[in-house]
């Protein structure tokens, strides 16, 4: 009886190793994100393809870019004559904007997204990537217990599958698809409706969702002041890198005049977080009803986010209309900086929610994922 008892009291002593810590958690999605990130995916979104790295660091965007791609290529298959021309009309528009250089006539442009397409589909950094997530991965899905952290997986495995099935089965796809210019027809390639201003705007409102949560869990406060969390992560996040973005767009206008439209669309960028900060806490006694509270909080933060993507497509434009090689080259810093200013806070967010949000229990890590390392 007492070698009984002696072995429950070990298996109960040994219960609590079994849950998932926050720690395996994190190194599962990151693992995962960064083959996803590694992934050469062309146009995300039908943006830049330079930026695509940085940009799908973000579950949403990879998620839309999924959704997207999946829409695009049933709009090809509808409109074609063939199956494989909507393959390969789906491949150019991903992977028509590679080049070398800006300088060059667009037969060798093309010519060059398309060897660099042959290089990707035994790209070696690809493979290391997709071996360094598959164990992670593996261990992730085994664990029971866990809802939103699958999801958030979910968004970034399923679009990575779903493209990898597009190039394994290319074919000569790429090279029947060279020169057409249907592909864009009907979608705006930069400005408020574009693709990629839309699913960055919609990506930073996910993003500072989970940050009014884990706002909520450092200030310690009830969620009665959302809407002054999202006011305050906001400009923590954001204000200095679009002051910074119109100060570059300063240097590149002719006129002082110029200036005004996006200086118009900064102010409410800079202005909404504060009012939102100051008021927010005197909104939910007026509206007691929860659901209907996060919900005008939700719709106050797309508005926020919208303006972001009209300033952003203002701000843009003005810097194209006045293009120089220099204030190309300013431009380009812009993008840069503020993706990495973005994938930088979706990696700093992912470990502060899951520290300070992430619940254990109810989870159960199998045993036999430990060997797996």
């Amino acid at each position: 009886m007492a070698g009984v008892n002696e072995t429950v009291t070990g298996v109960c002593a040994q219960a609590p190793d079994r849950e998932a810590s926050w720690e395996t958690i994190f190194l599962a999605l990151f693992a995962i994100a960064i083959n996803t990130m590694l992934q050469d995916a062309g146009a995300v979104c039908d943006g830049e393809p330079s930026l695509g790295f940085l940009l799908r660091s973000s579950p949403m965007i990879s998620f839309l870019d999924g959704c997207y791609l999946v829409g695009r290529g049933l709009h090809f298959a509808l409109t074609a004559r063939s199956i494989p021309e909507a393959h390969a009309s789906l491949l150019r528009l991903r992977f028509q904007r590679w080049s070398t250089g800006d300088n060059r006539n667009e037969a060798s442009r093309q010519e060059d997204g398309t060897d660099k397409f042959r290089r990707l589909q035994w790209n070696t950094l690809r493979l290391v990537a997709l071996a360094f997530a598959v164990l992670p991965a593996i261990k992730f899905f085994a664990i029971t217990g866990l809802y939103w952290e699958r999801i958030v997986a979910g968004m970034y495995i399923g679009p990575f599958v779903l493209l990898e099935i597009l190039k394994i089965f290319s074919g000569d796809g790429i090279d029947r698809a060279r020169g057409s210019t249907e592909n864009r027809r009907g979608l705006p390639s930069s400005g408020l409706c574009s693709p990629s201003y839309i699913s960055v705007a919609i990506s930073v409102a996910f993003l500072s969702y989970f940050q009014a949560g884990v706002a909520e869990s450092l200030l310690g406060d009830s969620r009665a002041h959302l809407l002054r969390y999202f006011g305050l992560v906001t400009t923590i996040c954001w204000a200095l890198p679009l002051t910074f973005a119109f100060i570059m767009c300063l240097m590149d206008i002719k006129r002082l005049r110029d200036a005004i439209t996006p200086a118009l669309y900064l102010l409410p960028m800079l202005g909404l977080p504060t009012v939102y900060y100051l008021f927010g806490q005197r909104l939910r006694p007026a509206i007691p009803n929860e659901p209907l509270f996060e919900a005008i909080c939700l719709t106050f933060l797309v508005i926020w986010t919208l303006s972001g993507a009209k300033y952003a497509a203002v701000a843009t434009k003005l810097a194209r209309d006045n293009a120089t090689e220099n204030q190309n080259q300013h431009r380009r810093i812009i993008e840069i900086t503020l993706a990495a200013w973005f994938a930088s806070w979706h990696l700093v967010t992912l470990i502060l929610f899951l520290k300070l949000s992430y619940d254990p229990s109810g989870t159960v890590k199998p045993a036999w994922t430990e060997h797996l390392g």
